[in-house]
């Protein structure tokens, strides 16, 4: 007994949260960039935890489902119905720790350094709000949930972390 034929839409559409992740990425660069705030070279896509080891920008999958945005477990949904996914971006950046004798860190490197993760943060929204109708004209954007918050400092490393639910583009679900 053969296999059967693989069908080239489904095999299409199987990169399809790879595809969002990177999107992802590519567009919080572009929003960086527009405001001339720089991002570290190094990104990458991940599946779940990662190490905060380097300065870096990491699109991480957290899950996926069959609705809109935000309904993964309040109904039951189509299985012919949009889905979404849940990600996560990272901006690690170095923050200032202990000095060589143990001392603290000085007052103006601890202001420097939250002022460029609050302006990683709201640039992280910027990007965000651009996620709503990305992939989807003929529906009018599912819409997108979206927040941003600091992750715990890792040795001498620390995220601001954007989490996005937004609607997986592409695939048959939408239509041509």
């Amino acid at each position: 007994m053969s296999a059967p034929a693989p069908d080239p839409e489904l095999a299409a559409d199987s990169t399809g949260l790879y595809d969002m992740a990177t999107e992802v990425l590519d567009r919080v660069y572009g929003v960086f960039a527009s405001a001339g705030v720089g991002l570290p070279d190094r990104r990458y896509v991940h599946v779940g935890a990662i190490a905060h080891d380097c300065e870096q920008v990491v699109a991480t999958f957290r899950q996926a489902y069959i609705g809109p945005p935000g309904d993964e477990a309040a109904t039951p949904q189509r299985c012919d119905g949009p889905r979404s996914a849940a990600l996560e971006v990272h901006v690690i950046r170095c923050v200032p720790g202990p000095t060589a004798r143990g001392g603290a860190p000085s007052v103006a490197d601890m202001n420097e350094s939250a002022r460029t993760q609050l302006v990683d943060a709201w640039l992280l929204l910027d990007a965000a709000s651009a996620l709503d109708t990305w992939g989807m004209p003929s529906m009018g954007g599912l819409g997108v949930i979206a927040t941003v918050e600091a992750g715990e400092p890792q040795g001498k490393f620390q995220a601001v972390v954007l989490n996005i639910a937004a609607g997986v583009p592409g695939g048959s679900q939408f239509g041509p």
